[in-house]
């Protein structure tokens, strides 16, 4: 067996780290390595919950956080086009803890053609030396500086053809569904990812209206957002709007089955750079913690429902 699968095969069941992992491998980097099924990562293919916690500083591990709300089957890392390193390294790392890697590339403002076309090749390479399911939100809404989707096309054919298990997301923020007609590349789109961060359950419920409205589509939607909790501009804290937000959104996604998914932004927010910020972290109330780990689970539970229903028919 190639040397790759007994690697991942002793990290997920000795317990060892995802941080050990990562080490190890970069003392072997070994790049002739096998296809591994992305099956054997992902449970439910035909829905996933997920969650960003990069910066959230009350845990330290996918499995901390975990221990706190709950299984989720996807995590998501925002990196810069130019940070091929940190990608391969989050990919190791997910697979390390059994859970399929969200890859969100986010370009940089004023690099040239050049250095750009330089970037997507190192991080489309980066990208395939593990042979895993992925998905990549490709250039996080890059409407608005790729009007032809020239730059996306071209970072999403190389990431295809690095990984053959890889799939690629477009992205759309939550105010502009209207366009995704517009402006959405006619090639190497998976899914839709719609993102924003939502200060009410208002807000949230004028998503949903705006997808059964607008979204003229046969695209599955990842759903990746955020509720806020706390904001520094009037020291308020909203922790039960939240608590409703969340709820509110998880309560669409489970009768739509045009979502494919949702991953939870668990993060704070700084609005400049002075001390203002906005917290959608849910682990720093214990309150939202526990409402939102009962909200997912009952979620799971009831999309698992509804596909051994139609499993049955």
């Amino acid at each position: 067996m190639n040397i790759i699968v007994l690697f991942l095969a002793f990290i997920l069941f000795s317990g060892c780290s995802a941080e050990n992992a990562v080490e190890y491998a970069e003392k072997t980097r070994e790049v002739s390595v096998s296809r591994l099924n992305g099956n054997k990562i992902e449970q439910n293919t035909d829905f996933f919950i997920g969650a960003d916690i990069t910066e959230d500083i009350n845990i330290s591990n996918i499995r901390d956080f975990e221990e706190k709300t709950g299984k989720h089957e996807v995590y998501a890392e925002e990196v810069f086009i130019d940070e091929a390193e940190k990608a391969e390294k989050f990919i190791l790392e997910c697979c390390a803890d059994g859970k399929k890697p969200y890859i969100i590339v986010k370009n940089r403002d004023g690099i040239s053609s050049e250095s750009f076309k330089k970037y997507a090749d190192a991080i489309a390479e980066a990208i395939g030396v593990y042979q895993v399911e992925v998905m990549v939100e490709v250039l996080e809404n890059s409407y608005y500086y790729d009007e032809s989707g020239e730059k996306y096309i071209y970072l999403a054919e190389k990431i295809c053809d690095a990984n053959n298990y890889a799939k690629t997301v477009w992205s759309v923020k939550s105010d502009d569904i209207i366009v995704v007609g517009k402006y959405m590349p006619k090639e190497y789109v998976d899914y839709i990812c719609v993102n924003g961060y939502f200060e009410s359950e208002k807000a949230a419920d004028r998503l949903f209206s705006e997808l059964r409205n607008h979204l003229n589509t046969d695209k599955r939607v990842i759903i990746r957002f955020g509720a806020s909790s706390y904001s520094s501009d009037d020291c308020a804290y909203t922790v039960q709007e939240a608590k409703k937000t969340i709820a509110d959104v998880y309560d669409n996604i489970c009768t739509d089955e045009g979502i494919a998914g949702v991953i939870y932004m668990d993060k704070n927010i700084r609005l400049s750079e002075q001390i203002n910020y906005k917290d959608y972290s849910i682990t720093s109330d214990k309150s939202l913690t526990d409402s939102y780990s009962e909200t997912i689970n009952e979620a799971a539970a009831f999309r698992t429902t509804k596909g051994d229903e139609a499993d049955d028919k």
